[in-house]
């Protein structure tokens, strides 16, 4: 390890290893750096409300059998979680011909 290495403070009575392991490249695949992140909704917009709207939904139906969620289900709770997801125009959740469905809902 380089002299300069031994010049950064740690906390601790820990050593500083590998410090050239973030400059590392795959050889095989994609780099790291190449896989673009979006930027996150911001807080105040109507994404970031209905992306909400659907974590909420997902606690209230976190005990609702996965049986329920198919297209033909009669449970109301899943029916109301759908209703309310195809209202919101800035949900970007999964969609089956445009309209998110009981077995769309919800997949991340």
């Amino acid at each position: 390890m380089s002299y300069e290495y031994k010049k950064i403070k740690l906390g601790g009575k820990r050593k500083l290893v590998q410090p050239l392991t973030p400059l590392a490249v795959s050889l095989s695949g994609l780099n790291a750096s190449q896989i673009a992140i979006p930027v996150p909704p911001t807080l105040d917009s109507a994404e970031q409300a209905a992306e909400y709207v659907e974590l909420a939904w997902e606690a209230l139906l976190r005990d609702v059998p996965f049986s329920e969620f198919r297209n033909d289900t009669k449970h109301p709770l899943v029916l109301a979680a759908v209703q309310e997801l195809n209202r919101l125009q800035t949900f970007k959740g999964t969609k089956q011909n445009g309209r998110i469905t009981p077995q769309t809902g919800f997949v991340a």
